[in-house]
């Protein structure tokens, strides 16, 4: 009988032992391993070194990694909003604040979600694809769209009707932008843009007509591939801008249930490159002034 509660004593310790040391990885995991190593997607040496001091910068700071907020860090949507109204918006208006502002996983991903969150996915896997809720996408969006679920159907933006258009902001046409987005605040069609031209003329107009009429922002999700931008794809960092607080409400309900959220000492590393571009960019604004 004491040899049996003795085995039941040893067990429980055993048990305990491995409840805690399992907990203690997912809580404090061990940051040595965290630290970045250069992949082969990685295009731009320079940014990677900028990158990784963030992060071993952030490391070396936190002795425990927190989970991070699901809309990403306040710093690094501060910073990217910072970005955003110093390279495109000066002039203009209209400022962005961090509470339009959230970090989510990079383009192809952030759009598989917004599918789910914009299209009827209630018994869609028994419908035929005619049946399905339809996304417009323009010619460079295609590619970046990845039908991974069977909850909608892709097409061009010549089909009416679509739930939701994707367009590349290297597809727009200055004398058609306004057009779409009345169509599409009439009709309550949510209209997602891909920030993808470097010399920001396309989507600059895009942000110009959301400062003049209010009504077009309701509709509208504007996508920046943040590490794709810096050529640091393998880390797979986007964010999205947008003025709708249900947009927000709907993409915290979705990513929570879906995805995780990226890692605080990655955003670390991006806010360190944001902040070495958003010096030349605010000086470069001061010229033009």
């Amino acid at each position: 009988m004491h040899y049996l509660k003795g085995v039941r004593k040893i067990i429980s310790l055993i048990a305990l032992t491995a409840f805690i040391l399992v907990n203690s990885v997912c809580a404090a995991p061990n940051h040595n391993s965290l630290r970045p190593i250069l992949k082969s997607t990685i295009t731009d040496d320079a940014n990677y070194s900028v990158f990784r001091k963030g992060v071993n910068d952030y490391i070396d700071t936190h002795p425990v990694d927190p989970y991070a907020p699901l809309r990403g860090t306040p710093s690094l949507r501060r910073k990217t909003a910072e970005l955003i109204n110093s390279e495109i918006l000066q002039g203009q208006g209209l400022q962005i604040s961090s509470d339009n502002v959230t970090i989510s996983l990079g383009t192809t991903d952030l759009l598989e979600l917004l599918s789910r969150i914009f299209c009827n996915i209630e018994g869609a896997a028994l419908k035929s694809e005619e049946k399905r809720d339809l996304i417009s996408l323009s010619k460079r969006a295609r590619p970046l769209y990845s039908q991974k679920s069977v909850f909608s159907r892709a097409g061009g933006m010549e089909e009416e009707n679509p739930k939701m258009i994707v367009m590349d902001s290297l597809d727009i046409e200055a004398d058609g932008l306004e057009g779409l987005l009345t169509q599409a605040s009439e009709k309550g069609t949510i209209v997602v843009f891909l920030d993808n031209d470097s010399d920001r003329k396309n989507i600059s107009r895009v942000y110009e007509l959301l400062g003049k009429n209010k009504a077009y922002r309701a509709n509208t999700v504007i996508i920046t591939d943040i590490s794709r931008r810096f050529g640091l794809a393998e880390y797979n960092v986007g964010a999205f801008v947008t003025f709708n607080k249900a947009i927000i409400k709907a993409y915290n309900a979705a990513a929570g249930g879906s995805i995780a959220a990226v890692s605080q000492n990655t955003q670390a590393g991006f806010q360190r490159l944001i902040e070495s571009q958003l010096i030349p960019a605010i000086e470069m604004q001061k010229a033009k002034e």
